[in-house]
């Protein structure tokens, strides 16, 4: 059986999770932190990590202040 097309979703889905991590690691913003900030439970974070489209709005805006960035710039794919 021939393997199914990804929808383009997912690969923005993948490119905000891979944007968060990057500006995690790059900042040393632990996952307790971004929880905090964000607000969210070990389940929500959980459930967001595991899919991104779950992150709400809101929760966008205060991660990218968090990174003094905003929630476009979370969402742009990194050349390199």
């Amino acid at each position: 059986m021939p393997k199914l097309l990804k929808p383009p979703e997912d690969k923005n889905k993948r490119v905000l999770q891979s944007n968060i991590d990057y500006l995690s690691n790059l900042q040393g913003v632990t996952e307790k932190n971004l929880k905090a900030t964000a607000r969210l439970s070990d389940y929500q974070y959980r459930e967001r990590k595991k899919d991104p489209g779950k992150y709400t709005y809101d929760e966008l805006l205060k991660i990218a202040k968090k990174f003094h960035t905003t929630v476009a710039e979370l969402t742009l794919e990194r050349s390199g």
